[in-house]
């Protein structure tokens, strides 16, 4: 493997998949690192943690300004979605954005030209195909028949 690949062995509390595992530990081997580590469960929720934390910093300073006072922009897809509420106006559930809303609709309509009526039948294309399929078996068969036996 190339230098600076990390591999995580999630099975090192039992010997690992990789036999330069070591349990507890990170070992590097050529370049590679290999992480020994039993306690993935117990880190994870710290680092969950910190990417939700990330999120919500990411979407309050989108809604700030440069004087630190709040700017609700109601065009911004994200902070629409997110506002519950306003000057006393209950906005929930969230309509979709208007592009989305053309797509579905164009869609919806191309559905609704192309579906055929009533169950689909499956007869008519599997007889074609296992008619051609025993056709061409029963050509090579008749060319084997057909041939001489050195030719063929």
């Amino acid at each position: 493997m190339k230098p600076g690949i990390v591999i995580i062995d999630l099975a090192s509390q039992n010997g690992g998949n990789c036999e330069y595992t070591i349990k507890d530990q990170i070992n590097e081997v050529n370049g590679v690192k290999i992480v020994g580590y039993t306690d993935f469960p117990s880190r994870m929720a710290n680092v969950s943690s910190n990417l939700y934390a990330n999120n919500i910093s990411k979407l309050l300073s989108s809604m700030c300004t440069k004087e630190n006072k709040f700017l609700i922009n109601m065009e911004d897809e994200v902070v629409r979605g997110s506002v519950v509420t306003y000057n006393g106006k209950m906005l929930w559930p969230n309509p979709n954005p208007p592009q989305l809303d053309a797509k579905k609709a164009s869609v919806k309509k191309e559905k609704k030209d192309d579906k055929p009526t009533g169950p689909i039948c499956l007869f008519k294309p599997t007889l074609h195909k296992s008619a051609s399929i025993a056709a061409g078996l029963g050509s090579i068969v008749g060319m084997g028949y057909l041939c001489p036996t050195p030719a063929f």
